[in-house]
């Protein structure tokens, strides 16, 4: 998937007529095969394109031939982010507007907020926002200054969507039958919010990429190893997992490989168990194997 530049010579009021040909080219030849209907975010539009034909010049490519899904991939972890911090925000504003229903909406000759059930319900939401914003805000301090939490990034955005989508089914509970109705808006929170355990990333994704992170990797794919293990299988084992990174073609290798550097040092400061060669053997598959992981995030996923 190739990524291409668009020169400043393109009209921004939708004519045509100053933009390169080949923009002209890709405009005429753009298909819109369907617009499906969404379940919410209304306002933004969703349809499937098609171009036939169309050629980007070389001048007009942005990084590497064929690595474009690479380059989305870096600034996927940025997506991620934003979406996490959105999510505490619209928890936050259903939290807020349930809260002064609760405080205005009357049952039993008194405001339903003071009922224990609505209470607990109202400290059990602000208990999870807040665990939320923690630690949304501390990742994204972390990615400010120059890191790149990969994990916590994963582990914020799959944790913030599903306590929005959890406030925000809570907060029409609390509504009533009000809650269904579009008058009240709360419904709206649940189906917006709805959007983020999906888009940028699955569930699914953001809790395999943090197993990843956290060394617990695939058993088709690489092996624990156990300290009793037979010390010359150890040493095979991280040689081949050197080799099938090279030919892994996804981003998720590179926090497999974080993993696997880390099992590596691990193994080799049991130094009992391995001579000198061996230990040498260990030292320099390790070195190949940070070299290569300094390499895959530098030359693959930044466009310098």
């Amino acid at each position: 998937m190739p990524l291409a530049t668009v020169p400043a010579t393109a009209s921004t009021s939708g004519r045509l007529a100053s933009m390169p040909a080949w923009i002209s080219q890709a405009a005429a030849s753009l298909r819109v095969v369907r617009t499906p209907g969404s379940l919410a975010l209304l306002g933004a539009a969703t349809a499937l394109l098609a171009f036939q034909d169309v050629r980007v010049p070389a001048d007009a490519l942005l990084g590497q031939e064929g690595k474009g899904f690479y380059h989305i991939m870096w600034e996927l972890q940025g997506e991620r982010l934003i979406g996490a911090a959105g999510c505490v925000a619209g928890a936050q504003a259903a939290f807020d507007r349930t809260l002064a229903y609760a405080q205005e909406r009357k049952a039993f000759g008194r405001e339903i907020g003071h009922f224990q059930v609505i209470r607990h319900k109202f400290a059990a939401m602000a208990t999870k926002i807040e665990a939320c914003r923690q630690l949304v805000y501390t990742t994204a301090w972390r990615f400010a200054n120059g890191e790149y939490p990969v994990r916590e990034i994963s582990m914020a955005k799959l944790y913030a969507s599903r306590v929005a989508v959890e406030v925000a089914d809570e907060c029409i509970q609390i509504h009533g039958g009000a809650g269904y109705m579009k008058e009240y808006g709360v419904e709206r929170v649940w189906r917006d919010m709805r959007l983020n355990r999906i888009g940028a990333g699955t569930d699914e994704i953001m809790l395999e990429v943090s197993a990843d992170v956290c060394a617990l990797f695939n058993a088709d794919r690489l092996t624990i190893y156990s300290v009793g293990e037979d010390k010359q299988a150890i040493v095979s084992k991280v040689k081949t997992g050197l080799n099938s990174f090279k030919d892994l073609k996804l981003p998720i290798a590179e926090h497999s490989i974080a993993g696997y550097v880390a099992l590596a040092k691990k193994a080799i400061n049991i130094k009992d168990c391995y001579d000198d060669a061996e230990l040498r053997s260990i030292n320099k598959t390790l070195s190949q194997l940070e070299t290569f992981w300094t390499g895959y995030i530098n030359n693959i996923y930044k466009i310098k």
